[in-house]
């Protein structure tokens, strides 16, 4: 190897070196808040956060904004419980299909099925007949008070 490749290889390398150590004291003063804060306030995309963050911490902070939308496909298991499924639902219909099946009531597919109608694929079939009356009648009394 000659100087030239020499000195440009070790350069490089305390390149890597200060970049590493900068994202390092720039990521310490970087809090979990922060991290909700930029989600829920900012919309960056949870894909946009680094694994080592998402912690069941982060995720019970962030499911605490009620505005949040919330993809149910990337909370942790054991932090979905009926009340964020519903939260889910009234908010995006089709997000029934990410709902667990043991949430999926007739309540909870109704408002899913009344919000959007296509959502009535993933109602599972022993409800099924009853959520789509139901949500059919309530979006024409909704319709008829419209006019």
């Amino acid at each position: 190897m000659d100087f030239s490749s020499y000195f440009e290889d070790q350069m490089a390398k305390s390149l890597d070196k200060e970049t590493k150590e900068n994202e390092e004291y720039i990521n310490s003063l970087v809090t979990r808040n922060d991290y909700v804060q930029a989600v829920t306030e900012y919309g960056f995309t949870l894909s946009s956060i680094p694994e080592e963050i998402k912690t069941k911490e982060f995720f019970s902070d962030l499911i605490k904004d009620p505005d949040m939308i919330i993809d149910l496909d990337e909370i942790p298991e054991e932090l979905i419980n009926y009340e964020l499924c519903m939260r889910v639902v009234s908010q995006e219909g089709f997000a029934l299909r990410t709902v667990p099946a043991v949430y999926r009531d007739f309540n909870l597919c109704l408002v899913a099925v009344t919000k959007e109608p296509q959502a009535i694929d993933a109602v599972p079939n022993d409800i099924r007949g009853r959520v789509n009356r139901a949500s059919l009648s309530a979006r024409l009394s909704n319709f008829s008070q419209q006019q």
